[in-house]
């Protein structure tokens, strides 16, 4: 394997970082002992840029390119996007119809009992305690007084963790 330019960032199975590489924590290092590294990265990650500077961070996150394609939004080196999870509201939930099974025989209770249906009075849905009623379907909007909009939800892609590390020492890049 060809020596790593100082600064490259690779993708390791294993659960810590070989000699000359460190995990991309986002941990605080020394300039002082970390030169070259601090020349290339400088304080793009974090640090006060005087003593100190911060390596990526990238446990649990996903890296993305930088800069922009065609119809994407432009990312700066270093900008952190998104967020564990993502609360839904009910203006993010479209207008919708269900379909609902009942009877249109009289209904003569107000709760659900085990085996009941949906019965109708003149515009109020009510139950008809008898199961062995023949069940039709009823057309229309259905209202959920549910409670699971506002609610945060996990927002991620099948994934696998592994260890990012960066060269701390190799060959120098230069510039074009």
């Amino acid at each position: 394997m060809a020596e790593p330019f100082i600064g490259e960032i690779r993708i390791f199975g294993g659960n810590y970082a070989p000699d000359g590489w460190l995990l991309c924590n986002g941990q605080s290092l020394p300039i002082s002992g970390y030169e070259p590294l601090f020349a290339l990265i400088g304080t793009t990650y974090g640090g006060d840029g005087v003593s100190t500077f911060n390596i990526p961070d990238l446990r649990g996150r996903l890296p993305v390119g930088m800069g922009s394609g065609p119809g994407l939004t432009p990312r700066q080196l270093g900008q952190q996007i998104g967020t564990d999870s993502v609360t839904l509201t009910n203006t993010n939930m479209p207008a919708h119809n269900h379909t609902i099974s009942g009877t249109t025989n009289a209904a003569t209770a107000t709760t659900p009992s085990t085996n009941s249906t949906y019965g109708v009075t003149t515009s109020t849905f009510y139950f008809v305690p008898d199961a062995a009623i023949t069940e039709s379907p009823f057309a229309g909007n259905v209202l959920s007084n549910s409670n699971a909009g506002n609610l945060p939800h996990e927002n991620r892609m099948p994934s696998v963790a592994l260890s990012y590390m960066i060269a701390t020492i190799g060959v120098y890049p230069t510039q074009p």
